[in-house]
């Protein structure tokens, strides 16, 4: 895979509707990609989770996890938090696909040997964005939240610490009528009061299979169509 950074314009059809349908007048005005952009055409099942995770939620997000990577689901995320990284790290082996949406600007020059792997064997893609001045624009784990939704089929919230940043960002996915599910336990019965549907860890990769594998790309416009 190639080290060479590509951009993407508001105006090309490259553009992921979904971004632009999602966030509106937020929509960044550029994209910048840092590996396999072919990534961004397929049904990826986004994850948020705050930074600090009930004791109570560990084993069943580990096992999320391992069921997701076996399933061979692809992800986007943020991978800030450590049950977010921990996933990108045990996906990076694996045949499951990964879009990152970085903090900071990565340097293709300094990648780490794991991560290397699988940039190379075209299994993940940087996603950074840009306003029209070429300054960042996902600078804040709000707008990063808000970003991966907008890539993704469907959103799976691990965990929403109450006032936090992926608390916030679900105020706002829930308008959007993207499907969102979070894992079956009592920290998360704020996020069932929402509507959110609360499933067993091990029921995740059968959950995805029943709605994105049997013509994704059909199911991507009827789900924007429905929401807007």
């Amino acid at each position: 895979m190639s080290d060479a950074i590509q951009t993407i314009d508001q105006n090309e059809q490259a553009y992921p509707q979904s971004i632009r349908a999602r966030l509106k007048e937020r929509a960044p005005f550029r994209l910048v990609l840092l590996g396999n952009a072919a990534l961004l055409a397929q049904p990826a099942l986004g994850m948020s989770c705050s930074e600090r995770c009930p004791a109570s939620l560990n084993n069943s997000a580990k096992t999320a996890e391992a069921v997701a990577i076996a399933a061979g689901i692809h992800g986007v995320s943020g991978f800030q938090s450590p049950v977010e990284r921990s996933w990108l790290i045990a996906a990076l082996p694996s045949n499951a696909s990964m879009i990152a949406v970085p903090a900071q600007p990565i340097d293709p020059t300094r990648l780490r040997d794991d991560w290397r792997v699988a940039f190379d064997r075209g299994r993940l893609l940087f996603v950074m964005a840009h306003d029209r001045s070429g300054r960042p624009c996902l600078t804040t784990p709000l707008q990063r939240h808000l970003f991966v939704a907008a890539l993704a089929r469907a959103m799976f919230v691990v965990y929403a610490a109450p006032d936090g940043n992926v608390q916030r960002a679900v105020q706002e996915i829930v308008t959007w009528s993207i499907p969102l599910l979070t894992l079956a336990n009592p920290a998360n019965s704020p996020l069932v009061k929402r509507g959110i549907e609360a499933i067993q860890a091990q029921e995740l990769g059968a959950w995805w299979a029943a709605r994105f594998e049997i013509n994704p790309e059909e199911s991507i416009e009827n789900d924007l169509e429905e929401e807007f």
